[in-house]
Order: C-alpha cells, then sequence, then structure tokens
C-alpha cells in the first residue's frame, strides 16, 4: 500500500483520524478511506508531525490551566523565608515578606513543580 517518502501507514492514520471521527465512519468504510488516502500522493509525515505537535501543544495549555486553577489565590512557603502567592497565571514571590519577583509563563511550570514535590508547602492560616 503506502510507498514513499511521507507515506508510511502510521502517518496517514494519524492525519485521517480526525476525519473518521468527525465523519462517524466505522470499520469498512473506515478501512477504505484510509486505503484512498494511501492512493494518494501527499506528504502525509510532515501533516502528521504537525498534527501531533498541535495536540501536545494543546495538552499542554490544558494541562498548565488546570495546574493554575489548583493553586490559584493561595499561599505557598519553603520553611527557609522563602513565600510563594499565587494569582491568576502569576506568582509573586517574597523572602522574609519583602517581594523578591513576579513570575509569570513558563516559570509557573516551576513553581507548580515545586509544590507537586512538596518543596513549597500551602500556608492554610
Amino acid at each position: 500500500m503506502p510507498s514513499g517518502a511521507g507515506r508510511r501507514l502510521a502517518d496517514i492514520v494519524v492525519c485521517a483520524r480526525e476525519h473518521i471521527k468527525v465523519l462517524q465512519l466505522r470499520s469498512n468504510r473506515a478501512y477504505r478511506y484510509i486505503e484512498k488516502m494511501c492512493r494518494q500522493h501527499s506528504d502525509y509525515a510532515g501533516r502528521a508531525a504537525e498534527l501531533t505537535y498541535q495536540a501536545e501543544q494543546q495538552e499542554q495549555v490544558s494541562r498548565d490551566r488546570s495546574r493554575a486553577t489548583l493553586y490559584a489565590h493561595k499561599r505557598y512557603a519553603d520553611g527557609a523565608g522563602i513565600m510563594v502567592q499565587i494569582f491568576d497565571g502569576i506568582a509573586e514571590v517574597l523572602r522574609d515578606g519583602q517581594w523578591l519577583q513576579t513570575l509569570a509563563g513558563r516559570a509557573m511550570e516551576q513553581v507548580y513543580g515545586d509544590i507537586e514535590r512538596g518543596r513549597l508547602v500551602e500556608i492554610t492560616a
């Protein structure tokens, strides 16, 4: 069936998956759809890589949003005088009550990771 550059069956399936789902194709019809794609000359490898990358990015954004929601409006401390106040997607870092820095974007991944690893503990008072 598939042959040549960019025509691996796995790549074709990645490209076809969304259409099969939207069109609600089952068994025989899905097979015929993929078979038809195998006969077309297209760079499925490039498109599959793009679709995979987009899916990973969407998953990362979703994961970041859920973490931001989970930790929002809480305060955490490390036991050595550092306190982190988390707001909606940003954090203020204080040392002994004095502002040290404001974090946002990718820096928040480190903060969330420190909370999840137990390096930062929630202040409940």
